[in-house]
């Protein structure tokens, strides 16, 4: 009798324990998801954040190149500048030296009409 109660009472307890045991594994299964799923969601943001990262380093080295052609272009500018203010200086200079030899030429034709007469 006394060993039928015994067994009772253990089979009992195998059950509770069976049943938590089958608790904790859902658990586990369901925590087991979650962090596969977690994982897959974090490897997908590294490869976004990679690609945005290679994007970046593109964008920045095409901006460095367009600095660098802009700042070509600005000294060229400014030296065709230069070149274009001398030769207006040495334009100036021959209009005037023009102005003075026509002022000549039109006293010396002054000159020749009168020597005529």
């Amino acid at each position: 009798g006394r060993s039928a109660k015994v067994m009772g009472r253990s089979a009992r307890v195998m059950g509770r324990s069976a049943r938590v045991m089958g608790r904790s594994a859902r658990v586990m299964g369901r925590s087991a998801r979650v962090m596969g799923r977690s994982a897959r969601v974090m490897g997908r943001s590294a490869r976004v954040m990679g690609r945005s990262a290679r994007v970046m380093g593109r964008s920045a080295r095409v901006m460095g190149r367009s600095a660098r052609v802009m700042g070509r272009s600005v000294k060229v500018m400014g030296r065709s500048a230069k070149v274009m203010g001398r030769s207006a200086k040495v334009m100036g200079r021959s209009a005037k030296v023009m102005g003075r030899s026509a002022k000549v030429m039109g006293r010396s034709a002054r000159v020749m009409v009168r020597w005529r007469e």
